[in-house]
This record gives structure tokens, sequence and C-alpha cells, in this order.
């Protein structure tokens, strides 16, 4: 049985081995992201798939958005976040980008997560504009190395 203990109890080892030597395990495709609630303040570290679409940007898709609330920490203009991408730790923004208010971005954005994950299309709706609509992606604008926020 899996249930929001199970989840919390995986996503807690899975943050541990990313900040651990262990990370090279899961460092191509998994990051950790690390935020305070907008309204509670409370610190947040979950673990999360990435693509990195440059040096400077890196792009989360939020599984079926309508049934999870973490990303509505990022919507705009944004919001601090520390990720952890292969053992380094770099300050950045997240902003949360919604298909049915930014297209364009979004289906851009998106053509780059599914190149590197061509599975995940398989969780998203197979008409275009239907996909685009239903799509949520975190967009991560990180700093120069050896910044902080």
């Amino acid at each position: 049985m899996t249930g929001p203990t199970t989840y919390g109890r995986t996503n807690r080892l899975v943050v541990r081995m990313l900040s651990s030597p262990a990370h090279r395990v899961l460092s191509r495709r998994i990051c950790a992201l690390d935020y305070r609630g907008r309204r509670s303040g409370q610190r947040f570290r979950i673990p999360t798939q990435y693509v990195m679409a440059d040096p400077a940007t890196a792009l989360i898709l939020v599984g079926r958005p309508e049934t999870k609330s973490w990303w509505r920490n990022f919507t705009p203009p944004g919001h601090p976040v520390t990720i952890s991408i292969r053992g380094a730790h770099r300050p950045g923004v997240a902003t949360a980008r919604l298909g049915t208010d930014e297209p364009e971005q979004v289906a851009e954005f998106l053509d780059c997560y599914l190149q590197r994950f061509p599975r995940a299309a398989k969780l998203l709706p197979a008409d275009p504009a239907a996909r685009i609509a239903r799509t949520c992606i975190v967009q991560v604008a990180l700093e120069p190395e050896g910044s902080t926020l």
C-alpha cells in the first residue's frame, strides 16, 4: 500500500541520496528543489525529474498539475529556490508556466522536456492543443555559479 507516508519516506531517502556522494546514481534525471512556502514560510525539499534547457535554465514538468499544489508557490513573478543538480546547490528563481496562459513558451519547454524523456508523453493528452493546455512546467532560472540569492 502506498500513501502520503510512503511517498514522504521515499522522498526523504531520495533527497538524502542527492545530497550525498551517491548522487551520481540519480543526478542525471533527478534534482532536489528547496523552497519556502509562499504563505506558510515552511521549508520544503522535494525530489523531482528535471531537464536542463540550457546551462542557466532547468525545466520541471508537473505531472497532473490539477492534483498537486506545490507548483503554485511559483506562480508569476516567481519565487526563490535552491536546486541541487549533480551535487551542486544553485540558487535561482522558479516560475510556473501554464499552457493556458503561455502556450508558445510551454510548447517550447515541453518539446525540450520530451526530447529528454519521451516516455513522459504517455502521461499527456494525444491532441497537441489539449496537451499544451493541460501542461504546467516550472522554469528555474539559475543564478550564475558562485552567487547567492
